[in-house]
């Protein structure tokens, strides 16, 4: 999300819906100012004006993985596409019609790509994981490498101020079987959480409540068949 919003008076009564779109829509991303309204679909991008209008629509090659930007913090920069353990196609930018905008050269076979502001410039960042010994990149909103950290078969990728300082960090995971934690504007390696091995499959970093100070570090992963998940505060605890 991109902060806390006016709370808004409680609604008694049914709700009824203002306009529909048909298909399958994976993710939403919307700027309050201007009402811009960003979907995702398995293999298509749309901006939506407030009336439920398609204003742009475009596809993304099969296959393919996108992650969305937020329009207030992403002008130009739509979405970025990525095939999970595919080097051929790289990671690539999109304009709001679909349009390439850039394409980054990958070292080896992306396993997870996550897009947060985490210099603290109110522009989002790419953040890439990858497969063998690619490690882990973070790109500008134009695809230039900013900083890289030295990491092996890093799954997945995440950010958002889990230490409380004011600015975000990288958060991942690895087969070293630890959560890693990264300073956002230059790479800086904070201490490793180490959760139960079976904990480090997947890892995403959320507030709870929007008054909180610092986010909180989810991870999940499954042992012998069981799922299981844990929250962690940036120091482990």
């Amino acid at each position: 999300g991109a902060g806390a919003s006016t709370a808004q008076p409680a609604v008694s009564g049914l709700l009824t819906a203002a306009w529909s779109l048909p298909g399958r829509w994976s993710g939403v991303a919307t700027d309050e100012k201007t009402g811009v309204i960003r979907a995702l679909g398995d293999d298509r991008f749309a901006e939506i004006d407030v009336q439920g209008r398609i204003r742009h629509g475009s596809r993304f090659p099969w296959n393919s993985e996108a992650r969305l930007l937020r329009p207030a913090k992403s002008p130009r920069l739509a979405f970025v596409t990525f095939t999970p353990w595919g080097i051929r196609r790289g990671v690539v930018g999109h304009g709001v019609r679909g349009e390439s905008l850039w394409y980054y050269v990958v070292p080896d076979a992306p396993d997870d790509v996550w897009v947060s502001d985490v210099d603290g410039d109110k522009i989002d960042e790419v953040i890439i994981g990858y497969n063998g010994r690619g490690g882990l990149h973070v790109l500008d909103d134009q695809g230039r490498l900013g900083w890289t950290a030295s990491l092996a078969n890093v799954w997945m990728v995440a950010a958002g101020d889990v230490l409380g300082l004011g600015t975000s960090q990288v958060v991942t995971t690895s087969a070293r079987g630890r959560i890693h934690i990264f300073n956002g504007t230059d790479g800086t390696g904070r201490p490793d959480i180490a959760p139960p091995p079976h904990l480090t499959r997947v890892v995403r970093v959320r507030k709870i409540h929007a008054g909180d100070e610092a986010a909180t570090i989810f991870a999940a992963g499954s042992n012998r068949g069981v799922s299981t998940a844990m929250a962690f505060s940036g120091s482990g605890d």
